[in-house]
């Protein structure tokens, strides 16, 4: 039986991190609804974020620090997003991201 070290867990949570990106691109290029584009690109947020914090850890100061700037701005993101496309559902009445190529005017 082998022991759990701190490089292990460090591989563990970076393969975890590269593994959510993965999905959230796959879940991004694979759907039209901006919603589901929301969440997908949120799930690459976080998985960039655990590759971050995992890469800057022999520092803990700066990674708490990043830490909670990366949380700040991923909230603001967020937040942004939803209101465009709430404002964008009042104004057409469809999620897909197809139809919004064909919208005049801005949203």
């Amino acid at each position: 039986m082998t022991a759990i070290t701190l490089e292990s867990i460090g591989y563990t949570i970076t393969i975890t991190g590269l593994l959510l990106i993965s999905i959230g691109v796959y879940g991004f290029a694979a759907t039209r609804n901006l919603i589901r584009m929301l969440l997908s690109l949120e799930i690459v947020f976080n998985g960039v974020f655990l590759v971050i914090l995992e890469v800057i850890t022999s520092a803990p100061v700066y990674a708490t620090i990043l830490g909670v700037i990366l949380v700040s701005v991923v909230s603001a993101e967020v937040a942004v997003v939803v209101a465009i496309i709430a404002a964008y559902y009042r104004k057409t009445g469809v999620l897909d991201s197809e139809s919004a190529e064909n919208v005049e005017g801005g949203v």
